[in-house]
């Protein structure tokens, strides 16, 4: 039973939150965490054991594959949770224990790309905020994912709004698909990833990167890519122009 060894270390791990948000204390004695998970009485609790549980699956990696059968509905559970706070650090525990679970994935063992993509879906998913930031980050951490399945799952969920944390792993996985899948997707593409730009808040590596893409797709199809520009907010718009220039004179 997974209570076998998540009892251990249940007082040890880090309540994961978004930046500046103050920590959530924690209980005087940390029940397990998958016990504590399946509290219904004490939301603080469930989101501290989403947290412990996630950084005890990645730091076990497949030697946690046979605790699947316990964590998997667990997890079903906990993303439905009423509470925001529990709901963001569920999908901060699932990519973390998908990035490191290899072969799970394959074998259907673990439902983290599904539950990902129900949070993910356009119509009746999580709008703006830590709880889809932190789910299209579990969703690109999931080893074996088609990304045939999570590409316009992931355009539609940018950009990142409250975990700035999560915001460059979500564009390098955009990026390691290349030009040659993502251009089809030009006005999604501008729209995701032009007001992360903009607003200046990216590695100077990663925003060059992207700034190259985008100058590659505006060459490719300009009317595509005006059609990406025009769904952004002005000042976005112009702030992008201005950045571009930049590259092509860096040319």
């Amino acid at each position: 039973m997974a209570s076998d060894w998540l009892p251990e270390v249940g007082g040890r791990g880090r309540h994961r939150r978004g930046r500046g948000l103050p920590a959530p204390p924690l209980p005087p004695h940390p029940p397990p965490p998958l016990a504590a998970l399946a509290d219904p009485a004490h939301p603080r609790a469930r989101s501290w054991a989403a947290a412990v549980i996630g950084q005890l699956g990645h730091a076990l990696g497949p030697e946690a594959t046979p605790f699947l059968p316990d964590l998997g509905p667990t997890f079903r559970l906990a993303v439905g949770d009423q509470d925001n706070e529990v709901r963001a650090n569920a999908f901060y525990a699932i990519g973390r224990i998908g990035e490191a679970m290899g072969h799970a994935h394959h074998e259907g063992a673990w439902p983290g790309a599904e539950l990902c993509s129900h949070a993910l879906r356009p119509v009746g998913g999580e709008g703006p905020g830590r709880v889809r930031d932190n789910a299209v980050a579990a969703l690109v951490r999931q080893s074996g994912l088609p990304w045939q399945r999570a590409l316009p799952l992931v355009l539609g969920s940018l950009p990142v709004t409250a975990d700035l944390e999560e915001e460059a792993p979500v564009l390098r996985f955009l990026l390691g698909l290349g030009a040659e899948w993502l251009l089809p997707h030009l006005p999604e593409l501008v729209g995701a990833v032009g007001p992360t730009l903009a607003l200046g808040r990216l590695q100077k590596d990663l925003s060059q990167s992207l700034l190259v893409l985008l100058h590659q797709g505006a060459r490719a199809d300009p009317e595509r890519f005006r059609v990406g520009v025009a769904s952004l907010d002005p000042a976005h718009a112009a702030i992008l122009h201005g950045m571009f220039d930049d590259v092509i004179s860096g040319q």
